[in-house]
C-alpha cells in the first residue's frame, strides 16, 4: 500500500475516533449500581468461585473502552451496598415480611442509578458418598440456586431472575456446586438481559 494511503486512512481513523470520543462527552453515562454477591446458602464457597461469579456478573455489566466513552458510570459497590443496607433495614422496621425485589426501585432511585443489581447465592451445597450393594463408587449430590434482584429505570420496574440446579450422581466435576452456581449465575443474567440493558446507551 502506497504511503499516501496509508496516511489518509491514518487520518480516517483519528477523525472516526475523535467523533465517538466527542459523542460520548455529550452522553449523559448511564449510572450502574451493583453490589457484590450475597451469600445466604449454607455452605460459604471457595474463594475461586466467589472470584468466577463476580466475574460472570462483571462481563454482563462490561462496555469495552468505557474509559474512552465515559458511556457508563459504575457507583462505588460500598456506596451501593450501604445504601442497599439502609433502605432495606428502614423497609423491614415496617414490613417484616418484606422482599428484596421490593426495595429495588427505592434504592435506585436513592442512587440515582438507572441500573441497579443485587445477585444473591440462596442455595450451595455439596457432598459425596459411597455407593453400596449393585451401586459402588462415589457419588456427589449438589445444588445452587442464585436470584438477581434488580432494577431498570427506563422500565420502571424493579425484577428478580431465579434459577437453580441440582445433581445427583457419580462423583464429577461437572456436577459440583460450583459448576452448577456458574450456571446459575449466566441463566438470570441471560434472563434479565443484562447485556441488553447496559447497550441502550448506544440508542
Amino acid at each position: 500500500m502506497k504511503r499516501g494511503s496509508l496516511f489518509w486512512m491514518f487520518v480516517l481513523m483519528v477523525c472516526i475516533f475523535s467523533t465517538t470520543a466527542a459523542m460520548a462527552a455529550e452522553r449523559v453515562p448511564l449510572r450502574v449500581a451493583r453490589v457484590p454477591i450475597v451469600l445466604q446458602g449454607g455452605r460459604i464457597p471457595e474463594d475461586e468461585t466467589i472470584d468466577a461469579l463476580e466475574t460472570r456478573l462483571d462481563r454482563a455489566l462490561h462496555v469495552p473502552l468505557n474509559q474512552t466513552l465515559h458511556a457508563v458510570e459504575y457507583l462505588p459497590e460500598a456506596e451501593c451496598e450501604r445504601v442497599l443496607r439502609a433502605v432495606w433495614e428502614e423497609r423491614k422496621r415496617t414490613n417484616s415480611r418484606a422482599s428484596l425485589e421490593e426495595v429495588m426501585q427505592i434504592w435506585a432511585e436513592t442512587l440515582e442509578a438507572d441500573i441497579a443489581v443485587c445477585p444473591v447465592l440462596t442455595e450451595y451445597d455439596e457432598y459425596s458418598y459411597f455407593g453400596w450393594s449393585w451401586r459402588r463408587g462415589t457419588f456427589l449430590s449438589s445444588r445452587a440456586r442464585i436470584v438477581l434482584y434488580g432494577y431498570d429505570r427506563s422500565s420502571g420496574k424493579p425484577f428478580q431472575k431465579s434459577w437453580g440446579r441440582n445433581y445427583h450422581g457419580e462423583s464429577s466435576t461437572q456436577g459440583s456446586a460450583s459448576v452448577l452456581a456458574l450456571e446459575c449465575m449466566d441463566k438470570v443474567i441471560a434472563d434479565a438481559g443484562l447485556r441488553e440493558m447496559i447497550s441502550r446507551w448506544k440508542r
